[in-house]
């Protein structure tokens, strides 16, 4: 996950072995801003903006179905 922290826009690389992940983001009260479930990875970021969100600690949480990624994402 970058960069972090961000002012909005960053980035999410899953390894190119893990052919697919879900991505999820939420702030820190576990209410979900966005879930994306990506299919035949590449290895390429895949990119999200927080641009209209408030300021402060959201969750990155990567799972690939054999492990779970988790990242603290600070929006300033």
């Amino acid at each position: 996950v970058y960069p972090n922290p961000t002012e909005g826009t960053f980035n999410v690389e899953i390894p190119a072995i893990y052919k697919e992940a879900e991505i999820l983001v939420a702030d820190i009260t576990s209410r979900v801003i966005e879930k994306r479930t990506v299919t035949d990875n590449r290895g390429e970021p895949v990119q999200f903006s927080l641009a209209t969100v408030a300021k402060g600690i959201y969750i990155v949480k990567v799972n690939t179905g054999e492990t779970t990624y988790v990242v603290k994402l600070v929006v300033r």
